[in-house]
């Protein structure tokens, strides 16, 4: 009590606590709305089932491999010719389209299709880099 015997009026604690309320829930909501945005931005694109390259850009490059089998391969020469295949096919990038043909084949090439992505660059958040690696 102060000197003359009447009480002080008290104070409102907290006052205009709503509008800092108010202002971090839209904060919140723009935070998340900001990270969707960013989310769509990096969905994989759409992969064309029958080729296996982006359904929107095609294919990003292009291998062309012609072999002729007009004469028999040996062991040596199938173990070999497997070896530059592996290895063309490892150091080609994501999303390279690769066509093989034989010179005593039927008309088309027997295979032709984009080399999938390997799993390695999957990202965690939004792809399954264990199915992605089953796929290559």
């Amino acid at each position: 009590m102060n000197r003359r015997g009447a009480r002080r009026p008290r104070r409102k604690r907290g006052g205009g606590s709503s509008g800092w309320w108010w202002a971090a829930v839209a904060v919140i909501a723009a935070a998340i709305a900001a990270a969707f945005a960013v989310f769509l931005r990096l969905a994989p694109e759409p992969i064309d089932e029958a080729t296996l390259c982006p359904a929107k850009t095609g294919p990003e490059a292009g291998i062309v491999i012609l072999i002729d089998l007009t004469d028999p391969l040996s062991g040596t020469q199938h173990a070999r010719l497997r070896g530059i295949l592996e290895h063309a096919v490892a150091e080609a990038a994501p999303h390279t389209f690769m066509a093989i043909a034989a010179v005593a084949a039927a008309a088309g090439p027997p295979f032709a299709l984009c080399k999938p992505l390997d799993g390695a660059g999957a990202n965690e958040l939004y792809q399954n880099p264990r199915k992605i690696a089953e796929r290559y």
